[in-house]
């Protein structure tokens, strides 16, 4: 980071590299195809490094107008090592596959008032396929490989918004926000592999605020309309499944009444969304559900720790859900029921 001044105007410089390094080992089992009871029918051994070289400039250009410039390169490599043991085996897989992307980011913030703000914002994304996307059976070869058809979804976004402090206890913030995304990743139901999709649109508007109603007390709140829809191909003006119209989220914070020590309490709506792959949106929509989550955090020094229980009033609900199979129907997964988490974080 370098923070100094250019054309007399205060000026913040950050930049950086990330190296981020995953591998999974898994055995798969299937009774049918299993040549012995209770032994594997595949092994697979699947890395995927990447690197990334960030940057980021704040520059004033006037006392109370902010400009914001960034930009960011990685590169993604995986490696496939994948044996099917059934006693029908395909032949092995071990193929590297690797890509790149570029994303950008510019933004205008105006300062005012106590701590409140404008700001506009564009910028553009990338999301890789992840590791199961990318490996496809082949119904011409009858083998398992690497699709090389498949590229990175990258979009672009446009932000337009507002934070207003009321007093210096109340605050809230409004944003509207558009996104256009080109090539977005989906399972396509019909080919059984992951495709690339032309172009979906993704909008709406999020508001959200924060009281501090008491000397330790807080009640925060957000809500978020997003209507998502395919834009080209099959499927245009239909609604993208599995994205909700509705979120919104109730919560209670309780702070300091000992140094460092916090309870979060949040209440969270989910509304009803069609299930993965229902592209012609011809099932029933998936049911809206609520969950209640309760977090006990202690900050001191460079450490933070926390416990918490996730779904405290053991909520039955499926977030997720897939149409398949035949006759097509809806698949359920059920979401975890009553969960305790525990965790500690350390920052430098």
């Amino acid at each position: 980071m370098w923070q100094g001044a250019v054309f007399d105007r205060t000026n913040k410089l950050i930049a950086g590299v990330d190296l981020y390094h995953t591998q999974q080992d898994n055995k798969s089992y299937s009774g049918f195809f299993s040549p012995l009871p209770s032994s594997p029918t595949g092994l697979s051994d699947v890395k995927r490094n990447s690197v990334g070289a960030y940057l980021n400039n704040e520059f004033y250009v006037l006392n109370d107008l902010l400009f914001t410039l960034g930009a960011r390169r990685e590169y993604v490599k995986y490696d496939f090592d994948v044996k099917d043991l059934s006693a029908f085996p395909l032949a092995p897989l071990n193929e590297s596959n690797s890509d790149s992307e570029n994303a950008y980011h510019a933004g205008l913030t105006f300062l005012y008032g106590l701590n409140s703000s404008v700001f506009t914002r564009i910028s553009q994304s990338f999301r890789f396929p992840l590791v199961d996307e990318l490996v496809v059976y082949d119904f011409d070869t009858g083998q398992i490989r690497v699709n090389p058809d498949l590229k990175p979804q990258t979009g672009i976004h446009y932000e337009l918004g507002v934070r207003h402090h009321f007093t210096p206890k109340l605050r809230a913030n409004l944003t509207f926000f558009r996104a256009e995304i080109e090539d977005e990743i989906f399972f396509n139901r019909p080919t059984f592999t992951n495709e690339n999709y032309p172009k979906t649109l993704h909008q709406g508007i999020e508001v959200g605020a924060r009281a501090e109603v008491l000397k330790h007390v807080a009640v925060v709140g957000n809500y978020t309309y997003e209507k998502a829809t395919f834009e080209k191909g099959p499927y245009r003006n239909a609604t993208i499944p599995a994205v909700p119209y509705n979120r919104a989220n109730v919560g209670l914070r309780i702070f300091d009444v000992l140094p460092g020590v916090e309870l979060a309490v949040d209440y969270s709506y989910y509304g009803s969304s069609y299930a993965v792959s229902d592209f012609e949106n011809d099932f029933e929509k998936l049911d809206d559900y609520f969950t209640l989550d309760l977090k006990l955090s202690y900050e001191w020094g460079m450490f933070r720790t926390f416990v918490g229980v996730n779904n405290l009033t053991n909520e039955k609900y499926s977030e997720y859900a897939v149409i398949g199979g035949t006759p097509l129907q809806t698949n359920f997964y059920p979401s975890p029921e009553r969960t305790f988490v525990f965790g500690l974080r350390a920052s430098f």
